[in-house]
């Protein structure tokens, strides 16, 4: 049987209404699908839409029950829920997002062979991508430059030097820069101090003072944030804070990580 409800005259249109009674706790509206049991001799619910009331003021749910067995409607459960704010429940009854699922989701237009991460664009649109491209590509965007040098250099000199392999070219940009090297005094009261010179300046925030053992290597390590201006040259210098012994450098590397222009 079909019914069909035709706009009227007067500008109105033609509809259903369903009313049942205000409830906090039960499905106060609602409009069951029926069929028959397979001998035609029991009528049950296959499916139901229903209202709830889900507060004191005038808000209501929309309920979608399905029937997983039983021909007296026991075998109804919930299965979504639209809540009055728009959320979207699936097996969930309370969602505190926009879409809540209480399971596992399959996108087929992301299908494809091997295992992919799933990555979004500026309006928001789902695509896949392989691991291993994405995480080289992303690697690609940011390292800068990375040198290195196994080369020894000592200095007995409060004055800063060169470290030899340690210059790279900074175009301008926010960066991490980043250094490590072994390093060992040979007197006990000698301090060793390191920093990053950027463009013909010292970067303040980066230096840094390291007492290892006499004769024991220790390891100094620098990392900072710094904002380029102009495009120059950045360097790792190092020299003795103190003391009367001399400061060796042993196998050392840096790098540039640009995480703004």
């Amino acid at each position: 049987m079909l019914a069909r409800f035709d706009q009227s005259q007067g500008g109105k249109s033609g509809g259903i209404q369903v009313s049942g009674t205000r409830s906090q706790n039960n499905v106060s509206a609602f409009i069951d699908l029926m069929n028959y049991d397979s001998d035609i001799s029991t009528e049950y619910i296959v499916s139901r839409i229903g209202g709830l009331t889900e507060d004191d003021g005038e808000k209501g749910a929309l309920i979608l029950y399905t029937n997983s067995g039983g021909t007296d409607g026991s075998g109804l459960s919930e299965k979504v829920r639209i809540t009055s704010d728009g959320r979207m429940g699936i097996g969930v009854t309370n969602p505190s997002n926009e879409l809540e699922v209480a399971g596992g989701a399959r996108i087929t237009d992301l299908a494809g062979s091997g295992t992919r991460m799933v990555v979004a664009d500026a309006q928001g649109d789902l695509s896949t991508q392989d691991i291993t491209e994405a995480v080289t590509g992303a690697l690609d965007e940011i390292t800068r430059a990375v040198g290195s040098s196994s080369s020894a250099q000592s200095s007995s000199s409060t004055s800063y030097t060169d470290l030899s392999g340690m210059i790279l070219s900074v175009e301008p940009g926010r960066y991490i820069f980043q250094f490590n090297c072994d390093m060992s005094v040979n007197n006990g009261n000698t301090v060793g101090e390191f920093s990053f010179y950027v463009d013909g300046a010292t970067v303040t925030s980066s230096v840094r003072k390291i007492k290892p053992g006499t004769n024991s290597p220790g390891i100094a390590t620098l990392i900072t944030v710094v904002d380029v201006v102009n495009s120059g040259t950045l360097k790792v210098r190092f020299r003795k804070a103190s003391g009367s012994g001399t400061v060796s450098v042993g196998g050392r590397t840096i790098m540039t990580m640009r995480i703004s222009s």
